[in-house]
């Protein structure tokens, strides 16, 4: 008895999902008189990062201008991808010579 294997390889197209995380930046106006910079700090998705400015008038004084607000966004793209799958076959050829007595007797 003789086995033999053969790989076979093929192209198929699959769908691979690519997720990207993007950052938007909006500013948001405030013009607030305040006391001290603010820290930036985190509020769900969004960092918010303060700038300020000083101001000249009789007494200095710190003005929040505007806050900064970053948010992350996950974006899903889709995209085809050529991979290459591969698949076995195993083939038994029997030969015809003709079996030892024993085992014929084997067999019975």
């Amino acid at each position: 008895m003789q086995v033999s294997v053969r790989t076979k390889t093929q192209n198929h197209h699959i769908e691979i999902p690519c997720i990207a995380e993007e950052i938007r930046l909006e500013r948001i106006k405030i013009g607030r008189e305040i006391v001290e910079v603010p820290q930036i700090r985190t509020e769900g998705n969004v960092t918010i990062i303060p700038v300020v400015k000083e101001i000249a008038v009789v007494v200095k004084r710190l003005i929040l201008q505007e806050e900064v607000h970053l948010t992350k966004i996950s974006v899903e793209n889709k995209t085809v991808e050529t991979v290459q799958l591969r698949s076995e076959r195993a083939e038994i050829t029997r030969s015809q010579t003709p079996q030892p007595e024993r085992e014929r007797e084997r067999e019975d």
